[in-house]
């Protein structure tokens, strides 16, 4: 595939998310409201572009939010994104899972819409 169109493609699903949430992240945001109620730092590892995590964010402005992907493109996206003040509670970093910096005094870890980007993620659903 031509990197001009994966990367116009991959704009498009998650700037896209930014306007308009994907339909799993209202309920994700219930599930977690108690516990994000009662934290200061929360992590979320595989953030893409930011937009669910900036939503929760706003939700949440007592809250720190960490926004981890290990692609420096979606960092730029959430970056570029967030820059209009719309996630002062945010920053985003470039990480990796499998060699993960430490992140300390974090009161949760969560991690939406990220398994089937693994690699063998079906292997222990079997």
């Amino acid at each position: 595939m031509d990197e001009s169109i994966h990367d116009a493609a991959l704009q498009r699903c998650h700037v896209g998310q930014w306007k308009s949430p994907k339909r799993s992240t209202v309920p994700f945001a219930a599930f977690i409201e108690a516990r994000a109620r009662a934290s200061r730092r929360i992590v979320d590892l595989g953030c893409g572009a930011g937009a669910a995590l900036s939503q929760l964010a706003a939700a949440h402005p007592h809250v720190e939010f960490v926004g981890i992907d290990v692609s420096p493109k979606l960092i730029g996206f959430a970056n570029a994104l967030s820059e209009g003040g719309q996630s002062p509670n945010v920053t985003f970093v470039i990480d990796d899972w499998f060699e993960l910096q430490c992140y300390p005094a974090v009161d949760g870890v969560i991690s939406l819409q990220t398994l089937s980007w693994l690699s063998g993620f079906e292997a222990p659903l079997q």
